[in-house]
């Protein structure tokens, strides 16, 4: 039996045994165990292939997981799951939720979507990330006053939430989420989210101006909107290094600009170079920018600039 089948359904318990803290897998949003951010990681199961989510190290099943985490190809992986699967338990599978629930859960959604300008919380908790309003009045976001918060399987509070559409090869897929009180991010565990997509997410972008010919792309919707305002250009947020990287690139594009983020373990700038490998092959004229101090995005380097 090969070892993605016979890991099937044991994650949990393959992934402790490995040293990876049942800290990161209780299905919650919290700490990721690779890249370290805070808030950014949940580990679903949903099929028991031990699927996981991150903003910023993409999502993927375990032997992804443990791949990132300890730096091994998958031959390496794949013998190091096989010598436990033998030994590690089996736990109960969540039932996967069907493409027609997730795009009735969208449709529902797209119902209660309002114009930016509706709401005054998300707008200042824009403005206060170094946004003018005139960028904010070009770009194609939305909002959602008193949206539900789930947490636990219960309501935990209703917010105002920054909405962006995110399309893939020209479909729309799935929303992203941002929650906001009293314009500045809302204290919950999970400040963005993204809802269950109708197609598996392996790339996307929220398309939030448009272009003629020359294209940025960033992965933060904060990022985006801070290069269009420092650069005049156009720029698509990718929501993640992995999105970035798998990002497809547009028929009439002639120039990408790729505004990375710089990093301290280089997973924005490798991304960056990925999706450049990609532009160079397909005769795209393409380059990347990055901000000069480790561990900045484009966003900060703006509210650095505004003295904020």
């Amino acid at each position: 039996m090969k070892a993605v089948d016979a890991a099937l359904g044991k994650w949990p318990s393959i992934l402790s045994m490995m040293g990876i803290s049942q800290d990161f897998l209780h299905g919650k949003h919290t700490e990721c165990p690779n890249c370290g951010g805070k808030d950014r990681f949940r580990f679903a199961n949903t099929q028991g292939r031990g699927e996981f989510f991150c903003s910023n190290c993409g999502h993927g099943d375990g032997f992804d997981l443990v791949q990132k985490v300890m730096g091994w190809d998958f031959r390496k992986t794949a013998q190091e799951v096989e010598k436990l699967v033998v030994v590690a338990k089996k736990v109960d599978i969540k039932p996967q939720e069907s493409t027609d629930q997730k795009r009735r859960r969208l449709n529902n959604l797209s119902k209660r979507v309002k114009p930016l300008s509706q709401s005054t919380s998300v707008v200042d908790y824009l403005l206060s990330r170094g946004i003018s309003k005139d960028t904010l009045s070009q770009a194609n976001l939305s909002v959602i006053r008193g949206y539900e918060y789930y947490e636990g399987g219960s309501i935990g509070g209703r917010y105002d939430v920054l909405v962006g559409k995110v399309i893939q090869c020209g479909r729309p897929i799935t929303y992203h989420l941002t929650y906001t009180a009293g314009g500045k991010k809302a204290d919950v565990r999970a400040v963005r989210k993204v809802l269950p997509p109708v197609v598996k997410f392996t790339h996307g972008a929220i398309e939030l101006f448009k272009h003629e010919g020359k294209l940025g792309v960033a992965e933060g919707i904060e990022t985006a909107l801070s290069t269009y305002q420092q650069f005049q250009t156009p720029t698509w947020s990718c929501l993640s290094s992995n999105s970035l990287q798998n990002f497809v690139i547009p028929e009439g594009v002639n120039h990408l600009l790729i505004f990375a983020d710089n990093d301290q373990n280089r997973v924005g700038q490798k991304s960056a170079e990925t999706l450049k490998g990609k532009a160079d092959y397909q005769g795209v004229k393409c380059d990347i920018l990055t901000p000069s101090q480790i561990g900045q995005d484009w966003n900060d380097v703006l509210v650095a600039s505004n003295g904020a």
